[in-house]
């Protein structure tokens, strides 16, 4: 079985990978499109595990935190999908930075106790992941665009703090169900952004679609429908590696190392983007690693 921490980072990897595809895609086609097809995809792909699982839901009430986690998970994504569309990847790091510090602080007010190398691998990796994508070389202007990306970002941030403790009760029931609960009612806040999205005079509304509408209008490509529907699969994959963590290692460390997803986005925009890690961004990552070694020394 693996272990807690191997989870974690699996759902650092599926997290990340989502991010840096919903980046790509989110600028080319409307923010509605894209978190509504990719949660519909996670509303099919939940329906798979629970047959799979072939568990009958179980009665019992802290299944509901599921359904709400849903509910914060969906905001969020909007908010950050935004932020990286009027911004850039130096969004990423200190959004999940900031959202890590809420099941941190939940879980030292339930009295969970962290050792000297759990401090140590916090620590490290919330400054890694802030620096992770820290901006170099911004120009004024540009400086102001990524401000107002930082607002929609810190919103993100306190939907993804909520959605991790919300999942890690409720996975204390059954992960499957728990999941698979938590991307119904995300796939059905899903469906009625599609909806809307075709509804919406779109050349009426540059805060959900920005420039290009006109060209985006045009039939959705082949590429565009794998785009969005791996967003869905890898996101929804990171969700289940989360919430099985966090029944079997302590919130705030699990949460924490999930975290490193950042440094996932990060890698793959140096690796298919040809994106250069330099500066504070190298250190930064050399720091999220470090501290995830330390909490796997825990």
């Amino acid at each position: 079985m693996l272990s807690a921490l191997t989870l974690a980072a699996l759902a650092a990897l599926g997290w990340g990978s989502s991010e840096f595809l919903a980046g790509l895609w989110s600028r080319r086609l409307s923010v509605l499109v894209v978190l509504g097809w990719s949660k519909v995809t996670g509303l099919l792909l939940a329906g798979v595990l629970v047959v799979a699982h072939g568990t009958a839901l179980p009665r019992d009430g802290r299944l509901w935190w599921a359904v709400l986690a849903g509910l914060c998970s969906t905001p969020a994504l909007g908010l950050l999908y935004l932020a990286m569309r009027k911004g850039s990847l130096a969004v990423v790091a200190p959004v999940a930075a900031v959202a890590a510090l809420v099941p941190l602080v939940w879980g030292a007010i339930r009295g969970e106790r962290l050792s000297v190398d759990d401090a140590v691998g916090i620590v490290a990796v919330l400054a890694g992941v802030t620096l992770v994508s820290w901006p170099t070389g911004t120009t004024r202007a540009g400086a102001s665009k990524n401000g107002v990306a930082m607002l929609y970002a810190m919103g993100a941030a306190l939907g993804f703090g909520a959605f991790l403790v919300l999942v890690h009760h409720s996975s204390a029931v059954d992960p499957v169900w728990s999941i698979a609960l938590a991307r119904t009612s995300s796939g059905v806040l899903g469906i009625g952004m599609l909806i809307a999205a075709v509804a919406r005079d779109l050349h009426r509304d540059p805060f959900w679609t920005g420039a290009g509408v006109r060209a985006r209008r045009q039939p959705v490509s082949v590429a565009a429908v794998v785009g969005v529907v791996a967003i869905g699969l890898t996101d929804t994959a990171g969700d289940a590696a989360f919430a099985f963590a966090s029944t079997i290692g302590e919130l705030s460390s699990v949460a924490v190392l999930s975290s490193l997803y950042p440094a996932v986005t990060v890698l793959f925009g140096a690796w298919i983007l040809g994106e250069r890690l330099t500066g504070p961004r190298a250190w930064g990552v050399l720091a999220a690693l470090a501290g995830g070694a330390f909490l796997a020394a825990s």
